[in-house]
């Protein structure tokens, strides 16, 4: 049962809240707010804490996470944002590595260009030394993209059509192109269709491909390259005698899709795949098999899923081998239960920000753990793992660059 506590402690009007607390069981958030409804502060399961300050307009300034780092943010100020492309928008975010990055706008609110600052792990403010992040120009008001500029100076551009908006042309640095083409739909405001075909050409002209698209009820049925064509049939209503349960759900399939390939007279079906009336797949068949016939091997081929009442995975059969997956109330996988030739449970753990922290399993009569490290980028610095089938633990470091590039990977038998 989960339970959800409104404390009123900094201000006299009871319409506002200041903390809330949502428990289930052990498991728990605290999330502190402010008068103005942002949250300030959140601490999670484990105890560690993230808090943010704001300005007047509610825009954060600054993040402080739970092994200090901070993240500072400013804007640009002064009347509406249509009165100067700047105003009241992110203009500067420096990173807890204080790696900072700049932002150009147009006047429709489109970032243009990004300058991104060189790390300097010495100073308390980012260095003035900035690369190129890329531009991007926009066209028709602001409402398509013109042109991308890479950090490198190479640029594709853009053409689209002026009353559907619809990207008609991109040509690459290299001067290939691809040009798309569109069904046109009657009796609409804009006649904006489907993609119909798209055309690829070499920077000289030559031909490179030619891929067309059919549809049927407005979804996709068909995509043809060439002499292949690759179909897709859907059946409403189709075998719904069987139901699929897995996890505690039980689901009745709705809905069929058949997917085959047609090369000339000749047509393979490559899979079958049912869906409940969410849309959710509910079982795969596949295997090899012409049309009209039954492969007796295709059920040994068949793969069956169930979902929760949110959508989530909650149980697969492949063979005779089963998956169960249990969720915490924040949304995270907290358990996964397998079940066939080998029987084993594996429990999840996170940190506030939500990155994996700890990994604890047991397979048979073996158990094990792995824990997850991260630095103030939120990326993965370590990992140490321990098992009763190992006869040591093992631990991982990862270094990284200034421009976040894994440079160094470490592996340490930790006696």
């Amino acid at each position: 049962m989960m339970e959800i506590y409104l404390k009123n402690d900094y201000n006299a009007n009871e319409s506002y809240f200041d903390d809330i607390w949502v428990g289930f069981g052990s498991i728990g958030t605290r999330y502190e707010i402010n008068s103005s409804g942002d949250i300030t502060s959140v601490t999670g399961r484990d105890g560690n804490s993230e808090t943010t300050t704001y300005n007047s307009m509610g825009q954060p300034l600054k993040v402080k996470d739970a092994l200090g780092g901070e993240t500072d943010y400013e804007y640009g100020r002064g009347g509406e944002p249509g009165d100067n492309p700047n105003n009241n928008r992110l203009l500067r975010e420096v990173s807890p590595m204080r790696s900072a990055t700049e932002y150009e706008y147009d006047a429709y609110g489109n970032v243009t260009a990004t300058r991104i600052g060189a790390s300097d792990f010495s100073a308390d403010t980012a260095v003035s030394a900035y690369i190129n992040g890329g531009e991007t120009a926009y066209g028709n008001y602001g409402t398509v993209i013109a042109a991308k500029t890479d950090a490198f100076g190479q640029s594709t551009t853009y053409q689209s059509d002026p009353q559907t908006l619809q990207t008609t042309k991109i040509t690459d640095p290299a001067g290939s192109t691809a040009e798309y083409e569109y069904y046109g739909m009657v009796n609409t405001p804009t006649n904006v269709g489907p993609l119909r075909r798209v055309t690829a050409k070499s920077s000289t002209g030559a031909l490179l491909s030619r891929i067309g698209y059919g549809y049927d009820k407005g979804e996709l049925s068909e995509i043809n390259r060439g002499s292949f064509s690759y179909r897709f049939l859907q059946v409403q209503n189709a075998d719904t005698t069987e139901t699929v349960s897995l996890g505690g759900v039980t689901s009745a399939k709705d809905m069929m899709t058949t997917v085959s390939v047609r090369a000339g007279e000749s047509e393979q079906v490559l899979a079958r795949q049912y869906y409940d009336k969410r849309g959710l797949p509910l079982k795969v068949e596949y295997g090899n098999y012409m049309a009209g016939t039954v492969n007796p091997q295709l059920e040994l081929h068949a793969f069956y899923s169930t979902y929760d009442v949110q959508g989530r995975l909650a149980g697969t059969l492949l063979g005779n081998l089963k998956r169960e997956y249990t969720y915490d109330h924040e949304g995270n996988l907290y358990e996964l239960k397998e079940s066939g030739p080998v029987t084993a449970v594996t429990n999840f753990r996170y940190l506030v920000s939500g990155q994996l922290s700890e990994k604890i399993y047991r397979r048979g009569q073996l158990t094990g753990r792995q824990t997850y490290s991260y630095d103030r980028l939120n990326r993965l610095s370590g990992n140490e793992q321990i098992s009763d089938y190992m006869a040591r633990a093992v631990r991982s470091r990862y270094v990284y660059n200034k421009n976040g590039q894994l440079t160094a990977q470490s592996y340490t038998p930790v006696t």
